[in-house]
């Protein structure tokens, strides 16, 4: 995944679609939500943000988040974080597409499907999540609209 905003829509669908389907109120959906998010773009944004307006060195927390010694297992980042699902999860993305021999975006030609198919997971986890709230908004978009041609 290329940007910290994929990694963190995609945990905040991963958590909030099992909160919705156990039948959890509105209000835990939205903050396990806002949860995913934010621990899903943590390996990433808290790099930047402690870089940015803390003036920590860039790219030491990345590189301690993002490491590890075996093939896309034995991650060095601290095991409180690993146990979160949305970190977990985009920490593991991520071995596939941080290989020292294709640095950047380098990885594009070869796995651009598993980014496309991130975003579509994502969405769906999320409309799942939030449908009768997109469903309410559009119906009300759509009955407003055919009151102003009447």
């Amino acid at each position: 995944m290329a940007t910290f905003v994929a990694h963190g829509l995609l945990g905040s669908g991963v958590m909030a679609a099992p909160a919705r389907a156990l039948g959890l109120p509105k209000w835990v959906m939205n903050l396990v939500a806002i949860y995913g998010f934010i621990l899903g773009s943590f390996p990433d944004a808290w790099d930047w943000i402690m870089a940015t307006f803390f003036g920590a060195q860039r790219w030491v927390l990345y590189s301690i988040y993002h490491a590890h010694k075996l093939p896309h297992w034995d991650f060095s980042a601290p095991t409180y974080l690993l146990y979160q699902p949305p970190f977990f999860l985009h920490i593991f993305i991520d071995s596939w597409f941080h290989d020292p021999a294709k640095p950047g975006w380098n990885w594009w030609s070869e796995l651009w499907w598993l980014e496309v198919l991130m975003w579509i997971v994502s969405g769906l986890f999320l409309f799942y999540t939030y449908r009768e709230a997109i469903q309410k908004c559009l119906g009300q978009r759509e009955s407003s609209t055919q009151e102003v041609k009447d």
